[in-house]
This record gives C-alpha cells, structure tokens and sequence, in this order.
C-alpha cells in the first residue's frame, strides 16, 4: 500500500517487506499532511469518525488485554501450586500405603467366642469385641516374628508389616476418660441415684473437650492407680499436646500379650472410658514416609460404641531428596508469584483508596473480594506449611538399627503433626475453590468461554433470595424427619446428619423403604410432601432459576452481536490468545520472526504488530479528549486528537493525518453510513407504524362513534314513523 510505509498487501499469499513506520520513534509530522492515496482522502470527506466506537473499542481491548495477562499469570501460579501441592500430599503412595493396613487390620474376622459369630472390627459393639479384636487380630498382625515359610525373622527383617513397612517402636493404647456426676440431664431425685449412682457427661473433639475427667483412677482390683499424662508433640501449646492415659507397649510380643490380658482382667476401659485409641507408626523406605495407622472406639454415654480407621502418612524429612528439592523449587515459584500478586493487590487498592478517600473502594466487586480472600487463605497456607516444615518432632527423632523413637525412647508422636497436614491440605483445597471462582471470573475477557460466568452473574441474586426459602424448606422438613425418626435411624438423628440427610433426599439419594421400616405412618406423611415440594417443585424451581440467567447471557449475546460493537463479541478465543501471547513477547521482538510479527485488518493490509502504537497508548491519547458527540469530521477529529496529544504528560509529538487514518482503519471506527442509514430507517419506520397504530385507533373510535350516532338516528326516526302512523290511523 502505498498510503502507510509499514502496510503491506500481500496478493497470492505473498508477504511485502518490512519497513520502518513513520511513528517507529513516537508520532511525527507527516510533512505533505495529505493523504497520498485518493480513496482515503474521498473516505475522509465523506465519511465522519466513530468517536464513541473508538474509544469503546480501545478501552475494551485494554481492559481485556489486562485481565488476559493476569489470567495467563494466574493460570502459570496455579499451575505451579498445584503441582507442589500434589507433590506434598503424595496422594497415591499415601492411599495405597493407608488402604493396605485397612484392609489388614480391619477387613480380618475373628470368631466370638460367646455368640460364635464372626466379626470384624467395624462388628465391635461391647467392651468385649474390643478386647477379643485387640488380643485376637491386632496382636497377632501387628507383631510378625516369621516369614510365610515359617523361618524366623532377624535383623532388619524383624517388625516389618506387610512385605515394606517396619514398625518403629511398638504401638500405645490411650483413653481418655468422662467425668461421673456432671450430667446436665442427671436427676437429684434420691431414689433415683440410689437405683443408679453413677451419672456420666458428655465429651467432644475425641474426649478433649466437655466433661474431660483428668483425675487419676484405679484398677478392678483397686491396686493400681492410672495417671492422666500430657505428651508434648510439638511447640507446647494446647493443640499440640496430646494427652490421656496411655500404656506403651514395645517389641515383646509374649509381654504384650500378658499387659493387654492384665488390662482387659482390671478393667482397665470401662464406664468412665469415653474414648480409646490404638496406633503405632511405620515407616517405608521405598516411599521415605511414615505412616500413622489409628483405631479408634468412641464410646458414648448411651453405650453405643463406634469403631474408626483413621490414618495419616508423613515424610520423614522435609527436604532430602531430589524429588523434594524439585518440589521446593515448585514451592519457590508459586510463593513469588503469590507475592507478586499481593504487591499488586495492595499497590491498586492504595490508589483506589487515595483517589476516592474511602479505604476500601478497591474492593467492591466480586473479583476483588475474591483476589483478597484468596491472598488470605493463601498466607495461612504459608503459615502453615512454615509450621510443618519446621515442626520439633522430626528433629527429635533417636535412629537406630533396631528403632525410630523420641528422646524419652517412645513411638514418634506424630499426632499434633497429622491435625497441622489435615487442616493444611483442608485450606489448599478451599484454595483451590476460591481459583476455579476466580478462572471462571476470568474467561469474561471472551464472550464465546464466559457462558457459565455470566449465568452465575446474571442469577446471583436471584438465587441468594429463592436459597433463603430454600433453606428455610429443607429446615423444615429436616425437623420434621428429626422428631419422626430422630430415635430409629441414625441419618437423622442429630442435627447436622439430619440436614444432610434431607439433601440428600432431594437429590434422589434417599430410599422410602428405609424410612417405613422405621415408621410406617409417619414415612408417607414424610416423605410424598417432601417429594411434592421439594423434588418436584423447588429443585425444578432452582433450575428455572439458573436457566433465566442463561437466558439473559445469551440474549445480551444476541443482541451484541447485531451490535455496532460486534467485533468485540465474535473474536475467537483462540486468535485472542494467540495475539495475548505475542504481546507478552515484546520484551524480545527483535528475536521473532517476521511472518509472526505481522498481522492483518480486515482490509487486507499487513502492520508489523511491535511498530504501531499498542492500546494503552492509544487509550491515553483518547482519555483526555472532552468530544460530546458521537460522530466528528476528520479534519476536526484531528484537530482535537493533537491538541490532546499535546498535553500528555509524556509529550507526545501531533498526530499526522496519515497515522490517525491508520488507527481509525485499524479499529474499524470510520462510520458506516449503510449500516447507521439502516438503523435510521428502521427508527423511523418503527415510529411510522407506531403513528399508523395510534391514527388508526382514532379512526375506529371517531367510526365506532358515527356508528353509535347512527342508531341512535334511526331509532329516532323509526319513533317518528310509527308516530305518524297512528296519527293517520286516527284521521282514517
């Protein structure tokens, strides 16, 4: 082309050769200040500049342009914390380690000897199954003296669980016990305690929180008094202390056996015990972890009691392979960026608050509140983790050919240490909530990937009034299925399980039969009005819900895309990307090649991408012009766009009539008479018809009138007939 020296046609296929642009330095003064090219110059007579589209489109771009470079470094962040993180919980190696003691402990039968039943651990449901699984599957599985063949383990080999996992000291037996008397609900009525003298409360939070009895108590046989311990596992405060009444037992098999008969012949759990735990710690080599396997029996002042399986992997050291050092170097990258983030966050909602005087005016979208919680949770996370690796008890640890154990001889503690890794990989996972929020909010830089973004913003508030409603319905019948069956099924029982339970329902994961087991009568006046209202009903209710803001996006869709503003709801998601990353190559354009560098207008015309100015610039000349119509000549437009450049701070030099062709060609902002003459035509045709309609009406009413006066006339001249009627009968 030879109107703009950076501009190439390229017929057939074929690329022109690059040349240097006219503004390579910043604007300069085009000195003939005429169009060389004949069309363009006609187009500037006759057709007037879109102000209000260039500005639209520019701004947009901009906005867009920002968001897609933060959301590729979100996306960068992401990617690196979540491969940490997995690196962390080593998931699979953790799972099958934990799934193997699972089902060697707890899937093993044991025969009663009473009821000769067989019965497992999940089976236990008096004192008596748990000291035959203790004596008769715990004890024989947890000390392996031989292989398979019958030859007798020694050296390294002995204690090795399941072919990889040697036992490091031992295992423990801790309770922890309720107080007598301090019942609530007990009755002071004399007979009454006279019939049943003890009266047991309630504890919480395994036996550490209620009505916790921490005074010492004796055997059976009243010989041997039992002391509650504290076991510091951690940095001494209360959540790291672990305590109880604890027996320690170490690799004598035959001595173990005796201990747990003595316990078991002393009563050494009975009505005071409100919880018991088992555990013991191994550690693998092949995976360099740890493993922290936990049965545990909650016994309630009901005479319920409910076995447990619980059970935690750890790594021996926080760094000491390469798998971990890689891991930290993962760890490093997502810290930096997080880092950078924050900066940033902190940095715009500084000059927010500057700007409008108000403090937390950055923070009034979702998106911001969104970004600062995210920052929150994630320095608690730092936190945390700065916690784990740091943790006492790793340091702690005695090694020997025959033993892991602590200072004082006994098993690892790893207790404190598992509750820091749960709640820890509780908050990545909330984290990882509050990023997928974030993605979503993100991918409204495109129009064609925003769909379910602008659903959710289009129905928020509609659902956050209809989940009032909702809530207040499943309350409802939660209560309803409480009094019912609160006393038969476990599901509702308490308050919590029974909310739970009731959604469940809802959502076709509940069964009638079980409930009409329980009660015949109450079941169907339960369940039909529960299946009316809320399956039939308000689930549907809750789906309109969402499926009207579907509605809205895709109508507001429609509506853009008929738009004048088009372009920038059709452009393809991945030609945007692809031109966001080339964006964020400038810093090293010089090494790109040239087929890359190039892009296309709708014309046809190639410019070098790196040589023209960006929309930030063109932002900043457009932003302080004060224009208040829509649609300027461009030799006025011109005018006003060097004025303005003449008062930017950075002193830009004026605009030559050739370069702002250019960016008017560029954004498409030229206005297009065919299209607005279109949308004239179309008003007035519509305020024709709306005049047509509204004469017409007149005109019915004027003939619906005439029409009225006419048989009122007629019957005026039929009474005048009849009239002289009878007058000439008269004369006749």
């Amino acid at each position: 082309s030879n109107s703009h020296p950076w501009l190439h046609s390229s017929p057939a296929g074929t690329m022109g050769s690059l040349e240097p642009p006219t503004w390579n330095q910043g604007f300069v003064e085009d000195v003939a200040e005429e169009s060389p090219d004949a069309e363009r110059r006609q187009r500037e007579i006759t057709r007037r500049v879109d102000y209000e589209r260039l500005f639209t489109f520019v701004k947009v771009k901009t906005e867009r342009s920002d968001r897609g470079r933060r959301f590729i470094l979100f996306l960068l962040f992401i990617t690196f914390y979540i491969a940490a993180i997995i690196m962390q919980s080593n998931p699979y190696n953790t799972q099958s380690m934990v799934q193997a003691f699972k089902d060697h402990f707890t899937e093993a039968t044991y025969r009663d000897i009473a009821s000769f039943e067989l019965k497992t651990f999940e089976d236990t449901v008096t004192e008596d199954d748990i000291w035959m699984w203790i004596q008769l599957i715990f004890l024989p599985r947890i000390y392996v003296d031989r292989f398979s063949n019958g030859e007798l383990r020694n050296g390294t080999d002995t204690h090795t669980l399941l072919l990889h996992n040697r036992l490091t000291n031992g295992f423990r037996m801790t309770q922890r016990r309720v107080l007598n008397g301090s019942n609530f609900f007990c009755i002071e009525r004399e007979e009454f305690i006279e019939f049943s003298p003890n009266c047991y409360g309630r504890v919480f939070l395994d036996g550490r929180v209620g009505d916790v009895d921490e005074s010492p108590f004796f055997s059976a046989d009243g010989r041997i008094e039992y002391e509650y311990v504290e076991l510091d596992a951690g940095f001494g405060t209360w959540y790291d202390i672990d305590v109880g009444y604890f027996q320690m037992f170490g690799f004598d098999k035959e001595n173990a056996e005796l201990r747990i008969q003595a316990l078991r012949d002393r009563r050494w759990v009975n009505e005071g015990t409100a919880w018991l735990r088992l555990d013991f710690v191994t550690f693998n080599h092949n995976t360099g972890l740890f493993a922290h396997i936990k049965f545990v029996f909650d016994m309630t002042n009901t005479g319920e009691i409910r076995p447990r399986f619980e059970a935690e992997s750890l790594s021996a050291v926080a760094y000491g392979t390469s798998k971990d050092f890689a891991r930290a170097a993962l760890e490093l990258v997502a810290t930096l960026l997080w880092f950078y983030f924050l900066v940033e966050l902190i940095t715009a909602a500084v000059r927010d608050a500057r700007r409008t005087g108000k403090v937390l005016s950055h923070f009034k979208d979702f998106d911001s509140i969104a970004e600062l919680i995210q920052a929150l949770v994630f320095l608690v996370i730092f936190v945390l983790w700065m916690i784990i690796v740091n943790y006492p008890v790793r340091d702690e640890f005695v090694v020997t050919t025959e033993e892991i154990s602590d200072q004082e001889g006994n098993q690892p503690n790893f207790t404190s240490l598992a509750y820091h890794y749960h709640n820890y990989f509780v908050c990545n996972a909330c984290n990882i909530l509050l990023a997928l929020m974030r993605i979503l909010s993100f991918m409204r830089i495109n129009p064609n990937i925003s769909q379910l973004s602008e659903t959710f913003s289009n129905s928020r508030k509609n659902i956050a009034q209809f989940g009032i409603v909702l809530f207040l319905l499943i309350l409802c019948f939660q209560l309803m299925g409480h009094l019912m069956f609160g006393s038969s099924l476990r599901e509702f029982a308490s308050f919590d399980e029974g909310f739970v339970s009731t959604v469940q329902i809802m959502l076709g994961g509940g069964s009638y039969y079980d409930l009409s087991r329980a009660d015949k009568i109450a079941a169907p006046v339960f369940y039909y009005p529960f299946v009316f209202i809320m399956v039939l009903i308000v689930f549907n209710m809750t789906i309109a819900i969402i499926m009207d803001g579907y509605d809205i996006s895709m109508e507001k869709r429609k509506a853009a895309k008929t738009a004048h503003m088009a372009d920038l709801h059709t452009k393809n998601v991945f030609v945007q990307t692809s031109s966001g990353l080339m964006r964020i190559l400038a810093p090293i354009k010089g090494i790109i090649p040239k087929f890359l560098r190039m892009k296309a207008m709708d014309s046809g015309e190639k410019y070098d991408r790196y040589e023209v100015l960006d929309k930030r610039q063109t932002l900043a000349l457009l932003e302080p012009l004060t224009l208040k119509s829509r649609y300027y000549d461009f030799d006025e437009f011109h005018r006003a766009v060097n004025i303005a450049a003449g008062e930017l701070e950075e002193g830009m030099e004026r605009v030559s009539r050739v370069d702002l062709i250019f960016l008017i060609d560029r954004y498409m902002a030229w206005e297009d008479l065919d299209v607005y003459d279109a949308e004239r035509e179309a008003e007035k045709r519509k305020k024709a018809v709306k005049e047509t309609t509204k004469a017409l009406d007149t005109l019915s009413t004027k003939v619906a009138l005439m029409l009225r006066n006419q048989q009122q006339m007629n019957i005026k001249v039929d009474m005048i007939m009849r009239s002289l009627v009878i007058v000439e009968r008269e004369r006749c």
